[in-house]
């Protein structure tokens, strides 16, 4: 069998690379694609969940700057890190009663997207009205 002369891993059956070495490589192509491999992980959510996708590179909508629901958050890339961050670009579907198609979908920011993800207009508005209270007590 074998071995990787960079980590002294024995290559894996069809590649002529060790997994640390597949590993480094795909982090790589996700940092310099990031659409791309955005698309490939909604791509599987899809089908998990199943809902229809039919999104290519060229019908996806620009990322923006800035988030639309929040414009005080600028979206950026972030390197492989392990989660999300607040200000990472997240595909949103306009109407959840659609899959990911053409129109149906923007990029907001993470942090806009997770907290509509499970809230109804009416715990929106519960925890607005809330907030609201609170911080009249205490201005």
């Amino acid at each position: 069998m074998k071995h990787c002369r960079k980590h002294r891993l024995p290559f894996l059956k069809r590649h002529r690379k060790c997994m640390k070495c597949i590993r480094e490589q795909f982090v790589l192509w996700r940092e310099r694609n990031p659409e791309k491999a955005a698309l490939q992980g909604i791509r599987q959510r899809a089908k998990r969940c199943g809902l229809t996708y039919a999104l290519t590179t060229e019908s996806l909508p620009k990322v923006p700057k800035v988030c639309p629901v929040f414009p005080w958050i600028k979206l950026k890339w972030h390197k492989h890190e392990g989660r999300q961050q607040d200000d990472s670009p997240s595909l949103d579907r306009l109407r959840n009663d659609r899959g990911y198609e053409p129109g149906n979908v923007r990029w907001i920011s993470w942090r806009a997207n997770s907290l509509k993800k499970n809230a109804s207009i009416r715990e929106l508005s519960a925890l607005f009205r809330d907030a609201k209270k609170v911080r009249s007590l205490h201005d």
